[in-house]
């Protein structure tokens, strides 16, 4: 139960969601939610009933600009930092499926659905502008006690966390004087990640550990075919079935693209017969499949926010709780389904190590 001090409005939240972009670490920030703190709380919100005066506009920012939106302001000027919680897409990784015909089979050494190196430092420089951003917040040092760190049990998500931590906590040279003369001496130390089997991780990715939402998910995928011409999408099924080889359908047309994009990324050259228009609606099938219904966003981040919830109710209950910030490591589907029960529609597909970065205050 909420503490008394919560219905006197003595916390606000404040919810950024944030896209670094490229070496030059620029970065979008646009502000989702900044309001009385019991309205989180509430059993509406829960159910996904968020007022729609909550959001407020978009703002566009660099990691070094002086300037921010007023509410960034009304926060920091106002109240106390307590906690921090961020939930990131994994950083670029290689194609999770390859079609038959693919002719760059050879091209992905360390397997698919992997972390490439670009998304290693992706992830790093996600882990170096949350150290920026909260230097005075956090030791200098790791500390167990101050950061608790969860990934999906996929090896991109659990290296992406991993490079994150080593950008937010790297080895500094006190730190290095207490190795042993036989310790690599470098930037990196260790820095544990947790993580669950996936058919019990209701909390990440619940799609993996419940029947009623991978349904739901195929349900989302009818609704957006539905809206296009049925002949002109058998049409399209067949030719690309002829194409790469294989059966492709509203189920894995989305993998299609995906390979593609990985592709594309990396320099590789796509066939003769992915024309700009052919890969216009592959991303249009890949974005509909990450985008849902507040509705359905229950289900499937109803979960997540439960338990971004009960981290502040914690820290708002035991203010002398040590736990500082969470880390959660996961996907696409997370990140979006979860800024779908918020009700926030950026119209954008969520890209690599895309961050929401959720902030509890108190009040002064």
């Amino acid at each position: 139960m909420a503490s008394s001090s919560l219905l006197h409005s003595d916390y606000i939240i404040a919810s950024l969601l944030c896209i670094l972009i490229n070496n030059n670490r620029a970065i979008t920030c646009t502000s989702i939610v900044s309001d009385v703190y019991r309205d989180l709380l509430s059993s509406r919100l829960l159910q996904r009933q968020i007022q729609q005066q909550q959001i407020v506009n978009s703002s566009s920012l660099t990691l070094n600009a002086t300037s921010t939106t007023n509410e960034d302001v009304l926060v920091k000027s106002t109240s106390m930092l307590l906690l921090v919680q961020v939930l990131f897409r994994h950083g670029d990784r290689s194609p999770t499926k390859l079609y038959p015909t693919n002719i760059h089979k050879n091209d992905w050494p360390h397997g698919l659905g992997q972390l490439t190196q670009v998304g290693m430092m992706q992830s790093y420089q996600l882990g170096l502008y949350l150290r920026d951003q909260y230097k005075d917040f956090l030791e200098k040092n790791y500390n167990r006690n101050e950061v608790y760190i969860r990934s999906t049990n996929y090896d991109r998500t659990l290296m992406t966390a991993e490079c994150v931590a080593s950008g937010l906590f790297p080895l500094n040279n006190n730190q290095e004087d207490n190795l042993t003369s036989s310790w690599p001496v470098g930037t990196w130390q260790p820095i544990p990640v947790q993580t669950v089997p996936g058919d019990i991780d209701r909390v990440l990715h619940p799609s993996k550990s419940c029947k009623y939402i991978h349904d739901l998910e195929k349900v989302q995928a009818d609704l957006h075919s539905n809206r296009l011409n049925l002949t002109i999408e058998t049409e399209l099924f067949l030719k690309l079935s002829q194409y790469t080889g294989m059966d492709i359908n509203r189920t894995n047309i989305h993998s299609l693209a995906n390979t593609f994009f990985c592709e594309k990324v990396h320099n590789l050259s796509l066939p003769v017969w992915v024309t700009p228009e052919l890969e216009e609606i592959l991303l249009n099938y890949a974005g509909q499949r990450s985008k849902v219904s507040p509705e359905t966003a229950k289900y499937l981040s109803g979960t997540l926010l439960h338990t971004l919830v009960t981290n502040m109710l914690r820290k708002t209950d035991n203010q002398s709780d040590l736990r500082k910030m969470y880390l959660y490591s996961a996907h696409d589907t997370t990140v979006s389904e979860l800024l779908s029960l918020l009700e926030v529609d950026d119209q954008i597909q969520v890209p690599y190590t895309a961050a929401v970065i959720i902030e509890l205050h108190r009040i002064q």
